[in-house]
């Protein structure tokens, strides 16, 4: 495998920048989150309207869902409710505020 195979198979692979979740509510998030890019990869609203209602039925209301490849924030969020991850070029930032 060359470097650029590795490079391509590291990209379809979530990579985790920050999260204060419990691990059981971490991970069902997390693979949310991939299924939606997987589902609507050019379509940046649809995808975090699915995660939010997913989110929001697992887990309870009111989660916020950013998804794109080019934004900044900075946010209060309720402590042990946020996740902010990269899954190939799009980044996603969920939180419950």
């Amino acid at each position: 495998m060359d470097e650029d195979d590795e490079q391509q198979k590291n990209m379809n692979q979530p990579l985790l920048i920050e999260c204060d979740m419990a691990d059981e509510e971490r991970i069902e998030a997390t693979e949310i989150c991939v299924t939606a890019c997987e589902k609507f990869p050019g379509d940046p609203a649809q995808c975090s309207k699915m995660i939010k209602e997913q989110l929001d039925k697992k887990f309870g209301s009111f989660f916020h869902v950013i998804v794109g490849n080019a934004y900044g924030f900075t946010i209060e969020s309720e402590v042990s409710h946020k996740l902010q991850m990269a899954y190939g070029y799009i980044g996603i930032l969920v939180f419950k505020g």
